[in-house]
């Protein structure tokens, strides 16, 4: 059915940045395979084995190889740049604020440099709203949040450590009793 369908989306990084937020690299563009380029069912869950391909002309194609189906697709890519999808920047924004949310439930509250942060992101939301329909708006926006993640991807990491030294001694000092 053209209703159901797997989005796959493409980006763009810079070197070395292999395993970095998506919102750090450029969307290229969006892959959509839908039931009706299948000539069958697909059950929910099925393997798919993606290949991408790009040439000097940065001309994208896809083959989609489906194992439940034993089935193969090609799949061309318009990759030129479209703007920033304003559902999307919503979200990442929505998802900062949780990152923030959470580094602060791990004591982070007394922090200035987290402080500074969040109000960035009010900032950054407040510009958002003002400039939802404005494509360099949002291109702005974007930039800032990634500065933004930047921080509390830091923050994140020097928390982490503490973190974990804390669970393991805590499970150390209280071993569960045995009946």
């Amino acid at each position: 059915m053209d209703s159901d369908f797997i989005k796959i989306p493409v980006y763009e990084g810079e070197h070395a940045s292999e395993g970095t937020r998506a919102i750090y690299n450029e969307h290229v563009t969006d892959i959509k395979i839908s039931g009706a380029d299948l000539p069958s069912l697909l059950p929910e869950n099925s393997d798919v084995d993606l290949t991408i391909n790009i040439d000097r002309s940065e001309k994208i194609t896809v083959t989609a190889y489906f194992p439940y189906l034993d089935y193969s697709t090609d799949i061309e890519v318009d990759s030129t740049q479209t703007s920033i999808e304003t559902s999307w920047l919503e979200n990442e924004i929505k998802k900062a604020k949780g990152s923030i949310a959470e580094l602060k439930e791990d004591g982070n509250s007394d922090n200035g440099q987290l402080a500074k942060v969040e109000a960035e992101l009010e900032q950054i939301e407040k510009s958002f709203e003002n400039n939802k329909n404005d494509v360099d708006g949002k291109q702005e926006v974007l930039t800032n949040l990634r500065k933004s993640l930047k921080t509390i991807d830091e923050l994140n990491d020097t928390t982490e450590w503490p973190k974990l030294e804390e669970n393991i001694k805590r499970r150390v000092l209280s071993p569960r009793k045995s009946k």
